[in-house]
């Protein structure tokens, strides 16, 4: 059962009063999901895999020793024994190179493997001259599992920047939900030394008993207020601790009295902004790279399957000595034209149907990555255009929505100080401050709308994880 830790380090503290509070700014809750979350170390082992199937793949030009020993006795009688043992030798332009040892013998032996007493050494090659000469399937294999690990690195990033972004917005949310929570809370302050004041103005005879029972409504609709606030806090501040883990995997949670930070300046983005990310999007967007490795792939394929259409035909020779000889002072050409063995392979399908529709079907599916590749990159880049225009309109709306709130809180106060002269109501002023709470919750809201779509529009250019 994994312990449940609270975040004590990585946090500056500041005392408030008598209480503590904790400070949890963006940065520190950024760098430790980034470092610890388990789903960014799940993403790692897409590449880990990669690298495994790219080392399966090289498999195929591993060096091969093969022993093969047959024997025959039937009634007493020794048909045959063959032992042919030798290594194999694959290499990247096509050809094999072989080299091994036979020793045959018995009373019915084939003549066609018969050896000198002692046995017959070779050493050879086998070399594709059409089919398999530019590209074979093991040379494929290993190039599209290269090619596969340069995906699963793009996966990785994907899946990067889809966490980063949830946790980005977590944490705005987190940072709205409290900031109108310590709003409806000074509203709640304020009713609650209006209601203390109007009474003892009632009692007074300054005031009708009426308003007391107004300002007392008013105090009781902040409470209420006050009191969703602070759930709506507490459970964002639940949810943001899924987030957060240690090194280890070990769940953390946010230590009590812990609060967002205020965002630093909200700029207004420029058109600089934008065709950075645009070229970023267009040269390393996680799809955009997938799509490319992709179209790589079938271009491989497409090479491959044109291969196939052309005659296997291959060429092979081996060079033939006893082992009781001095082998390599008898590597001559004379020696070596009369103790040679010559292979020549062909074969090819009179009409080639099969392959051709391979071939067909490999152009086709190339095609189609290509369309898909096109497709893909105008949405990923009408994608960035929009989360640039919100965060434009967002960028206008909180300097608007800042002076509605700078001139409500004029407008209380000099409400305030009319009620005090007895030249208004009670009844305004609390409208008046109603008005203030409601501009000041709706500026918090646009701040968080503001940091979350600029979370957006770093992950549609997928370089949120670069910040």
């Amino acid at each position: 059962m994994s312990r449940m830790l609270v975040i004590c380090f990585m946090l500056h503290t500041t005392v408030v009063m008598t209480q503590q509070t904790n400070y949890l700014t963006y940065n520190q809750f950024y760098t430790l999901v980034k470092k610890n979350h388990p789903v960014i170390k799940q993403a790692q082992l897409h590449t880990n895999a990669a690298n495994a199937e790219v080392l399966m793949s090289r498999g195929a030009f591993d060096p091969k020793y093969d022993f093969d020993y047959t024997r025959k006795v039937y009634d007493g009688t020794a048909y045959y024994d063959y032992l042919d043992n030798g290594l194999k030798i694959p290499t990247w332009f096509g050809a094999d190179i072989k080299a091994g040892f036979e020793d045959n013998s018995g009373k019915f032996l084939n003549p066609t493997s018969f050896t000198p007493p002692g046995g017959l050494l070779y050493l050879g090659i086998d070399v594709p001259i059409a089919q398999n000469m530019i590209i074979d399937e093991r040379r494929a294999t290993l190039r599209q599992a290269q090619l596969m690990k340069n995906m699963a690195q793009a996966e990785q990033i994907k899946v990067a920047n889809k966490l980063l972004l949830q946790a980005t917005k977590e944490y705005w949310e987190w940072y709205y939900q409290y900031k109108k929570m310590t709003a409806i809370k000074a509203s709640y302050d304020l009713a609650y030394t209006r209601y203390t004041a109007t009474q003892k103005r009632a009692l007074n005879g300054d005031l009708a008993y009426i308003d007391t029972v107004e300002a007392y409504i008013s105090l009781q609709q902040r409470k209420i207020e006050l009191d969703n606030a602070l759930n709506d806090f507490q459970n964002s501040g639940i949810v943001l601790s899924t987030f957060l883990w240690t090194e280890n995997a070990e769940p953390l949670e946010l230590a009590p009295n812990t609060i967002p930070e205020e965002p630093g300046q909200q700029p207004m983005p420029n058109d600089t902004l934008l065709a950075n990310l645009k070229k970023k999007t267009e040269s390393q967007h996680p799809e955009l790279l997938k799509l490319n490795y992709k179209i790589s792939q079938l271009e491989i394929e497409k090479k491959l399957r044109l291969n196939n259409t052309l005659p296997a035909l291959s060429f092979g020779a081996r060079y033939l000595s006893s082992p009781r000889r001095d082998i390599l002072s008898e590597v001559t050409w004379d020696y070596f034209s009369t103790h040679y063995k010559v292979i020549v392979m062909l074969s090819q399908p009179l009409f080639l149907r099969k392959e051709r529709g391979k071939y067909q079907l490999s152009k086709i599916k190339l095609q189609q990555a290509i369309y898909e590749k096109d497709i893909q990159k105008r949405e990923l880049l009408n994608q960035v255009s929009t989360y640039f225009n919100d965060l434009q309109t967002y960028h206008d709306l909180i300097q608007n929505q800042q002076q509605l709130v700078q001139l409500n809180e004029k407008l209380l106060a000099a409400e305030q100080q009319k009620f005090n002269t007895g030249e208004s109501t009670l009844f305004m002023v609390i409208a008046r401050d109603t008005k203030l709470l409601e501009t000041s919750v709706k500026l918090y809201e646009l701040k968080s709308k503001y940091e979350k779509t600029k979370a957006s529009l770093y992950w549609a250019a997928a370089v949120l994880h670069e910040n």
